[in-house]
Parts: C-alpha cells; sequence; structure tokens
C-alpha cells in the first residue's frame, strides 16, 4: 500500500509479525549508536541520574526558562512492572535537592513495589489515605542510598506527576 498525505489511519494494516522482526533487528543491527528498542519497558522507571528543573519552591522535569537544572538522586531499588517512587523529605536543607516550602525539602526518591493511584504512589500493604510517612520498611531502603539522613527523613508518595499524572 502506497501511503501518502491523504491515507487515512483506518487505511493503514498494521502488520504485528514485520513489526516484531524490525524491532529485534533493531536491538542487534543498530551500528550508529542509536538506542536499543525494548518491548518489556516497564511503567513507571525514572534514570538514576533524574533532571529536575527549580525555581524557588517550583520544580518540574522539563527544561523551562529561569529554572535551575538539577539532579534528584533516583534509587531503582525495586525493579519489578508494579512499582513506583515514594520520595524522601527531609527538614534538612543542605541535603536536598529543592524544597517544597515551610521549610520541608526533596532529597531523593527510592522505587519500591506498589502502584499508583492517580498522582499518588502507594507501597505495596497500603491503601489510598494511609500514612507511610515512617514506615520502617521504607525509611529502611532509603537509609541504604541516603545514610546521611538517618533520622532525618519520612517518605510520601505524591510523585506521579513526573508521569504526567494530574489527579
Amino acid at each position: 500500500m502506497e501511503i501518502s498525505a491523504d491515507t487515512t489511519v483506518d487505511a493503514i494494516e498494521f502488520d504485528s509479525e514485520r513489526f516484531e522482526n524490525l524491532l529485534e533487528s533493531s536491538r542487534t543491527d543498530c551500528k550508529w549508536g542509536c538506542h536499543s528498542v525494548q518491548k518489556d519497558v516497564k511503567p513507571f522507571f525514572l534514570p538514576e541520574d533524574f533532571q529536575v528543573y527549580v525555581n524557588n519552591n517550583v520544580v518540574v522535569n522539563w527544561p523551562a526558562p529561569g529554572f535551575a537544572a538539577k539532579t534528584l538522586p533516583t534509587f531503582n531499588h525495586y525493579t519489578g512492572p508494579d512499582g513506583g517512587y515514594v520520595a524522601i523529605y527531609t527538614r534538612n536543607a543542605d541535603q536536598a535537592v529543592y524544597s517544597v516550602g515551610n521549610g520541608i525539602y526533596v532529597a531523593g526518591q527510592v522505587r519500591v513495589p506498589g502502584e499508583y493511584q492517580g498522582r499518588i504512589f502507594v507501597p505495596q500493604g497500603y491503601n489510598l489515605g494511609d500514612n507511610i510517612t515512617q514506615d520502617s520498611e521504607l525509611l529502611s531502603v532509603c537509609k541504604q542510598y541516603l545514610p546521611e539522613l538517618e533520622g532525618q527523613m519520612w517518605v510520601g508518595g505524591d510523585t506521579g506527576g513526573w508521569f504526567g499524572i494530574q489527579r
């Protein structure tokens, strides 16, 4: 089939076998430094050198005029498909990346098992609305990555905004 600007989406037939072959060849035949394509990309997975852009108490995950680029330490402790991030909060401004206001700062985030319910990440074993801030297991995981904040941190699940989740 010849495809032109006038071709409607309904007229294009998807050839899944051809797509799988192209996908497979892109993994093995890429000779020019291109990124390999993966079929099994996990949802809600961030790079460990996750860039955020900060202006006072406002933080976004795209470059914006007047915003300073910073790296938010992101620890992919859990790599299963059913995970997400808890933010690590502190009142220690010297160990933090950005402020959320009222003397509260974010120092990093850790990926653990659970699910997003709207923009809030709910760790496995909890329900939406439960208080996870001082969960000893979650804090133990956080301490592995940010030991300097032991006794000075708590966690929260409001991390869905990184993925464009608004509610």
